[in-house]
């Protein structure tokens, strides 16, 4: 057995923790919208919060992967028909290339090794169509005080997943994080709690200096930074 697989096995807990999900991915799908497209494909689909979110948000044609059986259980007897098990493999074998619209992952990368999750990154390329688009929201670093659980076993830094996904194809649209920073002074922790407030918009604004701006964030304010979530949306070139 993957050892993710014992992150689904209680169907109580995966119910219970539904409607929240729901709620929080309907959010997504009205924040996010002009990136989402379908036949969208959420990897590590859960309980299948998001895709019942998508359903009600109008979306037709959706497709959930999930590694835990009683995940995927939850999900059809919900009615999601189109669920595909994952194997741990890195591979997603069912699906062929160019033929998804979007692919979604949250809270999942954390919880894969690293050689897969690279792998799987190269394969979320080779099931996008061209200019589809990949959503992946995952905590970064860890940090005393993000204090991760104990299946939280991989961890990119910022620059080093951009630079990654930039060079297996995909142009990054844009990128931000919530910041754990470490009890500083109150004028680094103002500084630090606007960029988290404010890094979608940065990034929107400062699209063509997009580089100059991250290292410089990097640079200047990172270095006092213990831990981070990453979210990208990014597009396949």
């Amino acid at each position: 057995m993957h050892f993710t697989e014992l992150l689904g096995l209680d169907l109580d807990i995966l119910l219970l923790n539904q409607y929240s999900h729901i709620h929080q991915s309907k959010n997504k799908f009205k924040k996010y919208k002009e990136f989402i497209f379908e036949p969208f494909l959420d990897f590590g689909c859960g309980n299948g919060a998001c895709l019942l979110a998508g359903k009600s948000e109008g979306l037709n044609h959706f497709i959930g992967v999930d590694i835990s059986y009683s995940a995927l259980k939850v999900c059809k007897d919900q009615g999601l028909e189109n669920i595909i098990k994952y194997d741990g493999s890195g591979k997603i074998q069912a699906i062929k290339d160019n033929t998804i619209g979007t692919i979604h992952s949250s809270q999942v990368f954390e919880h894969i090794p690293r050689v897969e999750a690279d792998q799987l990154l190269m394969e979320f390329y080779r099931i996008l169509k061209p200019k589809g688009t990949l959503l992946l929201f995952f905590p970064a670093e860890a940090s005393e005080r993000y204090n991760p659980d104990p299946s939280h076993i991989n961890f990119y830094k910022i620059d080093e997943f951009i630079n990654y996904i930039q060079d297996i194809g995909f142009q990054v649209n844009l990128f931000w994080s919530q910041l754990f920073i470490p009890p500083f002074d109150k004028y680094t922790m103002e500084i630090t709690d606007f960029f988290s407030r404010n890094m979608p918009l940065i990034n929107t604004v400062t699209y063509g200096f997009r580089k100059l701006s991250y290292s410089l964030i990097k640079k200047y304010l990172y270095n006092s930074i213990q831990g981070t979530q990453i979210n990208i949306i990014a597009t396949k070139n």
